[in-house]
Parts: C-alpha cells; sequence; structure tokens
C-alpha cells in the first residue's frame, strides 16, 4: 500500500493519542517511563492544533473531542507553568501532574 486511506492515518494518530492518555493516567509511572520532556511531547506529537485539525478526524467521537480539548488546556498550562528543565523526580512532585491525571479522559 503506497498510500493508506485518511482513515487508516487518522486511526493511528488515534490510537497515538489513547498511548498519550495511558501516559498521563500512569501518574508518577507515566513520567518515569517516557522521561520529563516526553510526557508533555507524546501528547502534543497528535494532539495540537499547529500541524492539523484533529478534532475534525472520522475517529474520535464528539464526546471524545470535548475531552481532548479538556485534557489539552489542561496539558497546555501544565507544560506552560513547568519550568524548561525539570528531572523526573521535580516532576512528579508537580502539583499539575496530579490536575492532568484527575480528567475524565485520564481516568
Amino acid at each position: 500500500m503506497d498510500h493508506p486511506s485518511r482513515r487508516v492515518v487518522e486511526q493511528r494518530l488515534r490510537n497515538r493519542a489513547r498511548e498519550a492518555l495511558e501516559t498521563f493516567a500512569a501518574g508518577d509511572a507515566g513520567v518515569r517511563s517516557v522521561g520529563y520532556a516526553e510526557y508533555f511531547e507524546e501528547f502534543f506529537d497528535v494532539i495540537d492544533d499547529r500541524p492539523w485539525d484533529w478534532r475534525a478526524w472520522s475517529t474520535f467521537t464528539p464526546d471524545e473531542v470535548r475531552g481532548l480539548d479538556e485534557v489539552l488546556s489542561v496539558v497546555l498550562a501544565a507544560s506552560e507553568a513547568t519550568p524548561a528543565l525539570m528531572d523526573d523526580d521535580a516532576t512528579c512532585g508537580n502539583p499539575w501532574m496530579s490536575a492532568i491525571k484527575r480528567l475524565p479522559l485520564t481516568r
């Protein structure tokens, strides 16, 4: 297959978004499994408004889009409020991490 269908590409990206949500749901263990920098970037690689309009993908339900918007809002705020240079231990103790873990889509 030279060019996969749009639906196949969107499904692959949806799966990556789920993986990022699983990392968030794992809390401290999620941070330690991917490292501080990747903790946020794993999510932003898929759910971000710069490269594409993920809200229009056929693989997300309207409820999922609303939930992902909520997660995106909190993760953006956490990313902006967290120093660029931190280690995994400091990240695990950051109050933003528990706020992210409590979001409905990360439970």
